[in-house]
């Protein structure tokens, strides 16, 4: 993989809003709740690597180490983690996609880690799976609902990470009635989470928020890998991101009333 021909800005509290990283954010991601600067800024702070360009192209990534990644994986201390990777245009810019990517190798290889993982499904924030394959990467494992965690070994032996298989003792651990899963310190899936348990409690349902605080939480008790926001009932997954505010209420809405 050649250099990278554009120079990417290494994001870092001191320099997050210069970046332009929340107005990139809405143009990549339009459909998506934003993270939020004090979401990432508290992620940069544990470990998250974020590179991003504005101009002349507009591309996005994030990595983290193994240990302070917020996706569910297991054993994965010797590798780098993509959790995000997005450029305007998507497929029709494969060259600076490549840039992206290599800036995330490149780190990798620099503090020697085994490996780079990312996870592919259909609400995954990386390009493609045929993208992401054509690179190098293989299937290592797939979850339940068809995640699929992808590796490309960068130097072994090493051992192969995984993904947990007690996804659903995590639903049960949620306990019964309705109880809403998210990041804490996202303001916008915070407040969807308040809004929600607000109009429940309206009708006299009760809500319970499971608010997840920092890697290590998000690692142990996420119910599906790369999901943020999720609502379980009587210890069931119901619903999660990317559904719409208005999709999750009638999923709560729907089960409250078969339980009824």
């Amino acid at each position: 993989m050649s250099r990278p021909s554009g120079k990417l800005i290494n994001v870092s509290p001191p320099n997050f809003d210069r970046a332009g990283v929340e107005e990139l954010q809405a143009r990549l991601f339009p459909d998506c709740l934003p993270a939020g600067k004090q979401w990432l800024t508290q992620r940069l702070s544990e470990g998250l690597q974020l590179r991003v360009q504005t101009f002349p192209r507009q591309g996005y990534i994030q990595f983290a180490p193994g240990r302070a990644s917020w996706l569910p994986i297991e054993d994965a201390g010797q590798a780098v983690v993509i959790e995000t990777l997005r450029v305007a245009g998507g497929q029709s810019e494969p060259d600076f996609a490549d840039d992206l990517l290599f800036a995330a190798e490149e780190w990798a290889r620099y503090f020697g880690f085994s490996m780079l993982l990312t996870c592919m499904s259909a609400h995954s924030f990386c390009i493609s799976t045929d993208w992401i394959v054509d690179r190098g990467f293989q299937q290592i494992d797939e979850t339940i609902d068809g995640t699929r965690l992808m590796a490309r070994i960068l130097q072994g032996p090493c051992r192969l990470p995984y993904f947990p298989q007690n996804w659903r003792q995590r639903e049960v651990a949620q306990g019964s009635g309705v109880v809403i899963q998210t990041a804490k310190r996202c303001a916008a899936r915070l407040k969807m989470a308040l809004d929600l348990a607000a109009r429940a409690e309206e009708i006299g349902l009760p809500v319970q928020l499971d608010l997840l605080d920092n890697a290590a939480e998000m690692r142990q008790h996420a119910l599906r890998p790369g999901i943020s926001f999720a609502v379980t009932f009587n210890g069931t997954l119901i619903a999660a991101e990317p559904m719409s505010t208005f999709q999750i209420w009638q999923a709560i809405a729907g089960a409250a009333a078969r339980s009824a």
